[in-house]
């Protein structure tokens, strides 16, 4: 006569069962992730897009693109901190380019405090804070103008990664391979990121940097 088997799972057969449930988990939270991820890198570059047709209205108003240094545009700096954006923000909302662009107040920040004695902007009674233009990750962009292309930039963010410290140096994107920079007759606009850490392949900038495998 033979044996009938148990009705029910074996405690094999659970385990198993409970293992391939928590690998498909663990599928499904990486997948969500870098979907989620692929996400904030466009809306970023849309935030990049949109800044690009401001500077070209800027361009056309005034014969180039905006400075990355407040001096050069009659504004009054406390510190060379976050400057690049600051002086993007400061040039497209200035009272000397009235036609310039209202920026969603979301993308804003001001990771250092900053606020300057000239009355720049152009809405009157406006708060005169140096804001910076940040990117998805409420990182400040660094923003660069090719008379800057030799120089570094100190962005602070609100938000650094983990383990890094908050303030960071950041240059423009040079050719490894020509040492000629990216964008050299015009700008500079460099997102840190999903990493927040600039300098890396995973940067969203106005540029293609892995023309070098970079």
């Amino acid at each position: 006569m033979h044996s009938r088997r148990n009705a029910g799972f074996t405690l094999i057969e659970i385990l198993a069962v409970i293992a391939i449930l928590g690998l498909l988990m663990t599928l499904a939270i990486v997948n969500f992730s870098k979907q989620r991820q692929r996400g904030e890198v466009a809306e970023t570059l849309a935030r990049i897009k949109e800044l690009e047709v401001a500077i070209q209205k800027y361009n056309t108003s005034k014969g180039g693109p905006p400075y990355d240094k407040l001096a050069k545009i009659g504004v009054q700096a406390n510190n060379q901190t976050n400057e690049g954006v600051e002086a993007l923000y400061a040039a497209l909302q200035n009272k000397d380019f009235p036609e310039g662009h209202i920026l969603d107040e979301k993308w804003l920040s001001n990771t250092d405090g900053d606020v300057t004695s000239t009355a720049f902007h152009r809405i009157a009674g406006f708060k005169n804070e140096l804001f910076e233009i940040t990117d998805r990750w409420g990182s400040p962009f660094a923003y660069f103008h090719y008379t800057g292309y030799g120089s570094k930039q100190m962005v602070l963010l609100a938000d650094p990664a983990e383990g890094e410290e908050p303030e960071q140096v950041v240059t423009p994107w040079q050719s490894k391979k020509t040492g000629t920079y990216a964008n050299p007759d015009s700008y500079q606009i460099i997102s840190a990121g999903p990493d927040k850490i600039f300098g890396n392949k995973d940067d969203v900038t106005n540029f293609d940097h892995d023309v070098d495998g970079d």
